[in-house]
């Protein structure tokens, strides 16, 4: 008899997380556990891929535990992650080091010195701009510096395909995390080998998945993944989703019209098309969940993850959230507060100058810097979502989702940083919603997208800009793009000295 639950799984940077559903989308319980990710400052960031897994198991076993159920009544399963990317295998099929995270930059320098003429090239082929922590720059990058190891590469998954590997013993990926990796032909949706011959990687082509559908059921959980996880031997696992696809579809994106913005370790911001477009001012052009659809995209490493690095790192843990909260409601914007520019872990522009407090006076305390990081943060997802409307794209609202949303008073910034409402879904994790909503479709429960989504995401709350705030917002935000200019134009001026 199948399950009266969905389960999804949404591996991210920061954490893994492990949400049971019912069949109208209520959160029944949720476990997290924390990424096994370690960076330095060389640009490296790499997870262990067994603990990893490791880490997946712990969390669905404490879903189960939570909802005092067993894995029998887990009718299918869904798993987003986090895209590009790196997780490599030997011939053995076991994992060949470490994992290499999206937020690795280690190649940076390769990308920075790429032939302008094979960028464009790849470009109209991928519909992806060219950027340090795809898959391709990362082997490009290995082939260079661990000739050993790559000799060694049998298969490159994404994150979501090395955990469903792990549950199903099935290679494979989705459309959506294979369309997101600069190694995919968009418009004929095949692996090219001109890309691989673009990037200097020719032998890697067959490395990679097969491509299914992201509802298709591909696999089940096999014997020793069910004693690891408590799951039922023969649950069928689907394809599932590139996370920031899954997170726009588990906060109710299904149709042009409307932004999505996730705040989360990544500033992601999203809009449909009907159309594929080749980016001209955004990061990339992947095909949706509902495959008549592509997503365009542009992000960056500068949401909530700057805050957390502020309050962990800076003020060792002295100050929580509701602090924070708390000098988001006790303060208004104005032009003597400092400015914040989230670049702790990477730049806007694929560039990492660094993060900066600009305009600090003995006047300022605790209080205004939490406030600046908060306007900072805004103003990061208002950067990508401008550049979203010139490739003519537009929105009559945002939805906002990730762990940033829980926030009312940072959803209030949002709101009058962008001058437009700004909606949150019930749900708090909506890639695991967005990878139980593939899984219920995989299952038969639902026909398509947009049936799934009308019976399982709900809405939350709604914001409503302020005008005053807004123009003061402005001001504040001209200078922010100026200060990004100017730091941009400096590591450039650096950079060239450096190489005389």
């Amino acid at each position: 008899m199948m399950g009266d639950l969905l389960l999804g799984i949404d591996a991210g940077l920061t954490a893994i997380k492990a949400v049971l559903f019912d069949r109208t989308g209520q959160t029944v319980a949720v476990a997290r556990v924390a990424t096994p990710l370690v960076a330095d400052s060389t640009g490296r960031s790499e997870i262990n891929m067994t603990a990893q897994w490791q880490a997946t198991c712990r969390a669905i076993r404490s879903a189960l535990e939570q909802a005092g159920t067993h894995g029998g009544q887990i009718a299918g399963v869904g798993v987003s992650g986090h895209g590009n990317g790196a997780y490599l295998l030997d011939r053995d099929g076991a994992a060949l080091g470490p994992a290499i995270s999206s937020m690795d930059h280690r190649g940076l320098p390769s990308v920075n010195a790429f032939a302008a003429t094979s960028r464009a090239a790849l470009r109209d082929l991928t519909f992806q701009t060219l950027w340090s922590g795809q898959p391709g720059m990362i082997l490009r990058w290995l082939r260079q510096h661990e000739p050993a190891r790559y000799r060694q590469i049998s298969s490159v998954l994404f994150c979501k395909d090395w955990l469903r590997y792990c549950l199903t013993g099935v290679l494979a990926t989705d459309l959506t995390d294979a369309s997101a990796s600069g190694l995919y032909a968009i418009r004929p949706r095949a692996y090219d080998p001109a890309i691989f011959d673009l990037l200097e990687i020719p032998e890697a082509g067959p490395w990679l998945p097969q491509v299914r559908p992201s509802d298709q059921v591909s696999g089940a959980v096999q014997a020793a993944a069910a004693q690891q996880t408590g799951l039922a031997a023969g649950t069928p696992v689907v394809a599932g989703l590139f996370d920031v696809t899954a997170n726009a579809l588990g906060a109710g994106l299904v149709d042009e019209g409307r932004f999505c913005a996730v705040g989360g370790t990544w500033s992601l911001n999203i809009a449909l098309s009907r159309q594929p477009r080749v980016p001209v001012a955004i990061r990339q052009c992947t095909i949706y969940a509902d495959e008549a659809l592509y997503s365009l995209i542009d992000s960056s490493a500068t949401s909530a993850a700057n805050l957390e690095w502020f309050l962990r790192r800076v003020l060792g843990d002295c100050v929580t959230y509701a602090d924070f909260e708390h000098a988001l409601m006790a303060s208004q914007p104005a032009e003597t507060m400092p400015l914040f520019l989230p670049l702790v872990y990477g730049g806007l522009r694929d560039d990492d100058p660094g993060a900066s407090f600009l305009g600090l006076r003995s006047s300022h305390g605790r209080g205004d810097l939490l406030r600046a990081i908060a306007e900072g943060i805004a103003f990061a997802h208002r950067y990508h979502i401008e550049s979203l409307r010139r490739e003519g794209l537009s929105g009559d609202r945002v939805l906002f989702t990730g762990g940033a949303s829980r926030s009312r008073p940072l959803c209030q910034t949002l709101t009058d940083v962008l001058q437009q409402p700004v909606t949150t879904p019930a749900a708090e994790e909506t890639g695991a919603l967005g990878a139980a909503i593939v899984a219920a479709i995989g299952i038969g429960a639902h026909r398509d997208v947009k049936e799934a989504v009308a019976q399982l995401v709900h809405e939350r709350e709604s914001f409503l800009p302020d005008a005053i705030r807004g123009e003061t917002y402005a001001r504040r935000y001209k200078r922010f793009l100026d200060a990004l200019d100017w730091l941009s134009g400096t590591r450039s001026a650096i950079d060239e000295n450096q190489g005389r």
